[in-house]
Order: C-alpha cells, then structure tokens, then sequence
C-alpha cells in the first residue's frame, strides 16, 4: 500500500479493482476530481 504522505500534491492517482464480472477504475486528479 502507497503511504499518502509522501505522494506529490500534483500526482494523478489511479486504482483499479479487476474481477470476474465486473472491472471498476478510479483516477483522482490533483484537483480533487
């Protein structure tokens, strides 16, 4: 797991949940978006 502490303010996060049926994504741009 990434600490968020040390993650640049002007980073784009991305996670991605991959399953069976379904695959979900999010991205969190630096504007809070």
């Amino acid at each position: 797991m990434t600490d968020s502490t040390h993650i640049n303010p002007d980073s784009i996060l991305v996670a991605i949940d991959i399953a069976k049926q379904n695959h979900d994504a999010l991205i969190l741009w630096p504007s809070g978006h």
